[in-house]
């Protein structure tokens, strides 16, 4: 899993090339308008993909049917807002013991997830700090290119 988030803090945190990676190649399913809305928040990754890329061709948006607006008026309360937080605490807890213990995925890595009332994502201690001192080590190994817009004399 890589990020969850709501439509109240669409901006992704990390502005750095890996979850510039993340964003440019997302494929979303449905919610036409609301990543239009993403896109308009993470404008910062034209800095690294300056097409902006995005899968958004096939992207149909959500109509809201009876079922959805029924649970939505259901919970758009303190009650909802009472079940809302007392879950994120759950899964913040659940996330914070698997740290704890070091536990790993199946592909070895730490599993850490930063929980918040907004958002869900991988802890970039674990996963996303190494991939990136992995690309800085490899672009450092890259010979400089030379300054063409310098003037002969």
């Amino acid at each position: 899993m890589n990020y969850y988030v709501d439509e109240a803090c669409l901006e992704i945190e990390e502005k750095n090339v890996f979850t510039a990676v993340e964003i440019a190649t997302l494929l979303p399913m449905q919610g036409k308008s609301s990543l239009e809305h993403f896109k308009q928040a993470n404008k910062w990754i034209r800095a690294y993909f300056p097409a902006g890329a995005y899968g958004t061709s096939q992207v149909k948006d959500i109509k809201a049917g009876p079922g959805r607006r029924f649970v939505e008026a259901c919970f758009n309360n303190g009650l909802g807002n009472w079940i809302d937080n007392r879950l994120m605490r759950i899964t913040q807890k659940r996330w914070e013991r698997k740290e704890q213990k070091k536990m790993k995925n199946e592909h070895g890595f730490t599993l850490g997830m930063l929980v918040d009332k907004h958002y869900s994502k991988p802890n970039p201690e674990y996963f996303q700090f190494k991939v990136l001192e992995k690309y800085r080590a490899k672009l450092s190994g890259l010979p400089t290119l030379v300054d063409v817009s310098a003037k002969a004399v």
